[in-house]
């Protein structure tokens, strides 16, 4: 009777082992697939991001060129006896005075400049610059912006 037990035993095992030997390399297919799509899902997210990034750095780089590009300061007039610097924004874009920069001699930035009027020059306007270290040069005045400069003798 042990050995008819036995027997039933490992013929159900059997039976059982030949009905599962078409499932498993289902099964190893599934899990590959599964595991292929997410790959390619987590791909597909990082190419985006990265794409997303890459354009909107781009546009503010280009937006920023563009800004510098249509940005140019001139020197109008000087005169060193009442230390007035005359400074017109030939750029098409209105132009933030804090971005304006004089510097007297090449080396020496007038950071007491007294604009008049202040804020911003709007394309094609003029402000003043009155300052008691304009009056002190004795070579070159430089002005500067984000975009195109000037410079004129003293």
């Amino acid at each position: 009777m042990y050995t008819t037990d036995k027997y039933i035993y490992r013929k159900k095992q059997l039976i059982i082992s030949d009905n599962m030997k078409g499932i498993t390399p289902v099964i190893a297919i599934i899990l590959l697939l599964m595991i292929t799509i997410s790959l390619v899902g987590f791909a597909f997210v990082w190419f985006t991001r990265m794409t997303e990034s890459m354009t909107n750095q781009t546009s503010e780089s280009l937006n920023q060129q563009m800004l510098v590009q249509r940005t140019k300061v001139t020197i109008d007039n000087y005169d060193e006896v009442s230390g007035r610097l005359v400074i017109r924004n030939a750029g098409s874009v209105n132009l933030e005075l804090g971005k304006v920069s004089v510097y007297v001699n090449t080396t020496g930035l007038i950071s007491d400049c007294s604009w008049s009027p202040s804020g911003s020059i709007a394309p094609g306007a003029t402000t003043i610059c009155t300052s008691n270290g304009l009056k002190t040069c004795t070579g070159t005045i430089v002005v500067t912006s984000i975009g195109m400069g000037d410079s004129k003798s003293c």
